[in-house]
This record gives structure tokens, sequence and C-alpha cells, in this order.
């Protein structure tokens, strides 16, 4: 669910600030975040699930405008 919230966050506005509190909201476990779990990538079961949310917040604070080209090669593909 958050990999789809940042996305989502970046996609709104296109500024970084965006995926920053969806982030936050994320980690204070806040808005829809509240009693969900993560089952995409569980990070307490696999570590490793850690790589793909590094490499999307880093790709979406550098360029938030890049989620649109994301989810548009994603639905074209």
């Amino acid at each position: 669910m958050l990999l789809m919230g940042l996305v989502a966050a970046a996609r709104r506005r296109r500024v970084r600030i965006d995926v920053l509190r969806e982030l936050c909201r994320a980690l204070a476990r806040r808005g829809p975040y509240a009693s969900s779990r993560e089952e995409l990538f569980p990070l307490r079961l696999d570590p490793w699930a850690l790589a793909p949310y590094g490499y999307l917040l880093f790709r979406l604070l550098r360029n938030p405008g890049w989620a649109r080209a994301l989810s548009s090669g994603a639905i074209t593909a």
C-alpha cells in the first residue's frame, strides 16, 4: 500500500513535500495506514524488501513528475 501511496502523492501536485508527507503518514500509522499492514513488501519478514521503497523514494524525491511516467508506462505495458 505504501508504494501506491507514494506514487499517488507525487502525481497529485508533483511536489516533493507531498511525497514526504505521505511517507510520514505511513511511518506514523495515520490516515489510511492506521490499521493497515504491508503485504506486498513486508519489511519484518524480508529486510531486502526495503530496496524497492528506497529506489522509488529516491526517484520521486529527485523528480516527482516521474510518477506519471511510471504509472502510464505500467498501464501501456
